[in-house]
């Protein structure tokens, strides 16, 4: 199992630019130790160079990711196989600099969508298995593939002014 000591230790890799912690359903601690909290997943918001988390833990209590508003550095994030609900995900519009998100197997609807909106780096999402409506996620793609269009042609913009 993961428990907070196992966190605190992580937290000492300051330099870490990429985190994975996985743990199957089935394997969870025993019902005598306590979901992770927010103060616990808190501890790595030490890791400053932190790009890329990946967590699937069965053992935290879903509001315990708000605490990854602490990472603004973060890129890419997976929060898959972890039971969260649309009100479990209201931190992510801190995450200003995030561009890929995997929120597989939870519980997202498509209220959800209206928080994702919002974030300006976001290009690429995975919603497999949620209860999202297929009409408001074409809507979504839409959005998100214009903004990728749009960020990609300043880029191509801004490089040939550059050149000159």
């Amino acid at each position: 199992s993961i428990e907070p000591r196992t966190l605190q230790l992580i937290a000492g890799f300051s330099k870490l630019e990429n985190l994975s912690l996985y743990l199957r359903h089935g394997q969870e601690s025993d019902s005598r130790t306590s979901k992770i909290t927010h103060s616990d997943l808190a501890l790595l918001a030490k890791l400053k160079n932190l790009r890329s988390l990946s967590l699937t833990l069965p053992n935290f209590h879903p509001r315990a990711f708000s605490a990854l508003r602490l990472l603004p550095e973060l890129q890419s994030l997976s929060l898959d196989n972890d039971e969260l609900e649309d009100k479990d995900i209201f931190f992510l519009k801190d995450l200003k600099k995030l561009e890929t998100l995997s929120l597989r197997k939870n519980h997202l609807t498509d209220a959800s969508l209206e928080v994702l909106k919002k974030l300006p780096s976001l290009w690429n999402v995975d919603f497999q298995l949620n209860q999202i409506s297929t009409e408001k996620l074409e809507q979504f793609e839409s959005v998100l593939r214009d903004r990728h269009a749009a960020t990609f042609a300043e880029r191509k913009e801004s490089s040939r002014n550059a050149g000159r």
